[in-house]
């Protein structure tokens, strides 16, 4: 038995009653029957079939899309009015997921994968009802030499004797290069206070306990086919500064004296902040 609401409503005029379905949905399919009091033999039957409107791309996805390995795929298809989709990768549906993002704008939908490497590259399908449309994800490797970020490399370090200094390198390469560094023109070894490292975007040297023979400039070169890159850093060790002048009287008040006095001959590696006056009675 039906319950009319503002979806399902009927309307009589005489003889005559209709039953209107307002906005009709998948859910109101069936068989609908309509019978005059109790007799049974006094029935009408209809058959009420809804079908999905016809839907189709606006954008399609390009018969090939080429994106730089270790970079972000995005796919984009917009469909005529607003519908589910569904995306699949060689055949089987993807799930949202930290490595592909699915979003979703009215009408437009979005696939992401990120950080795309050579073992993505299949067909990329995305369907809706009966409509369908794909792209081969190729991923390729871009060569570039290797390129020293400048701006986030010191020129200098400054430690104090027996302490411990990493300098680290930022870089850009692809295939990943090697790396050699110098001090004062002599190649860097490893041991037990020195180690250096290599990662995808950045090289690190670590010297433990800094002495007097570690002082001196490095050189960082990266080296792969396409070409090289170098940078370089001086590493100094902070000392005492030496005994500056002795203070001479300039200007005596009530309330105030003016000194001058001549500054250190050696400043200790660092620049000179700061002085430090004591008075004491004369005796």
């Amino acid at each position: 038995e039906l319950h009319f609401s503002e979806h399902v409503q009927l309307s009589i005029d005489g003889k005559k009653q209709k039953l209107k379905i307002y906005q009709a949905e998948l859910t109101d399919g069936g068989t609908y029957s309509c019978r005059v009091g109790d007799q049974p033999d006094q029935v009408s039957t209809a058959r009420v079939t809804v079908e999905e409107p016809e839907v189709e791309f606006v954008t399609r996805l390009p018969d090939v899309t080429l994106v730089p390995i270790n970079t972000d795929a995005e796919f984009t298809v917009e469909l005529s009015r607003p519908v589910d989709v569904r995306w699949l990768k060689k055949g089987k549906e993807i799930k949202a997921s930290s490595k592909y993002i699915i979003k979703t704008e009215g009408t437009v939908h979005k696939l992401i994968i990120k950080k795309a490497t050579t073992e993505d590259q299949t067909d990329i399908t995305c369907t809706a009802f009966n409509v369908k449309t794909s792209t081969k994800l190729k991923v390729e490797k871009v060569e570039i030499a290797p390129r020293i970020k400048i701006d986030s490399t010191p020129k200098e370090y400054k430690v104090k004797k027996g302490e411990d200094v990493n300098i680290e390198v930022k870089f850009t390469a692809s295939p990943a290069p090697t790396d050699e560094w110098t001090v004062n023109g002599t190649v860097v070894k490893k041991n037990k206070r020195v180690d250096y490292t290599l990662g995808e975007e950045s090289a690190s040297l670590t010297i433990k306990k800094v002495e007097e023979s570690d002082v001196g400039t490095y050189t960082l070169k990266l080296k792969n086919p396409i070409g090289e890159a170098s940078a370089e850093m001086t590493l100094i060790i902070m000392q005492v500064p030496g005994e500056p002048g002795t203070p001479d009287v300039l200007e005596v008040t009530d309330d105030s004296v003016t000194l001058h006095w001549k500054a250190p001959e050696k400043d200790g590696n660092s620049p000179i902040t700061r002085y430090i006056l004591e008075f004491h009675d004369k005796e």
